[in-house]
């Protein structure tokens, strides 16, 4: 049996969930929503992430922008931008390390972390939308 956990928590700025205490042993898939005004839309091109440590979705305006792995984490934007008001939606998959060094009383775990440092996790930033070149 599956069981979805769920917790909000509005940040005034980005961050990199290592250095948040609470945020620090997290593992898992970070949801993130802004909405934002843009003008000229068909000036911008690209949704550019900054660099992500981990699996990275875009949805813009409801259309998915795609999926990335690894490497940059620039998106097309294509016609879901538009003038006025966007939403997006950002997704981050986080990887295991960090939540498996904060299992102290597993020794698989902590032999398999021991000598690894916390991980960067979550959408750092900056997002930015860059013009076509």
């Amino acid at each position: 049996m599956w069981t979805e956990l769920h917790s909000q928590r509005t940040l005034n700025a980005l961050l990199d969930f290592k250095d948040d205490e609470a945020l620090r042993s997290f593992a898992g898939t970070a949801v993130y929503r802004a909405a934002f005004q843009a003008s000229g839309a068909g000036a911008h091109a690209f949704l550019d992430l900054g660099p992500v440590n981990g699996v990275s979705s875009a949805i813009l305006n409801g259309r998915s922008l795609g999926l990335k792995w690894y490497g940059c984490h620039r998106y097309a934007t294509g016609a879901a931008l538009v003038d006025g008001e966007n939403r997006l939606e950002v997704q981050i998959t986080t990887v295991l390390g960090n939540y498996m060094k904060s299992l102290t009383g597993n020794p698989v775990a902590r032999t398999w972390t021991a000598r690894q440092p916390l991980y960067p996790a979550g959408l750092r930033g900056p997002v930015r939308l860059l013009a076509a070149v």
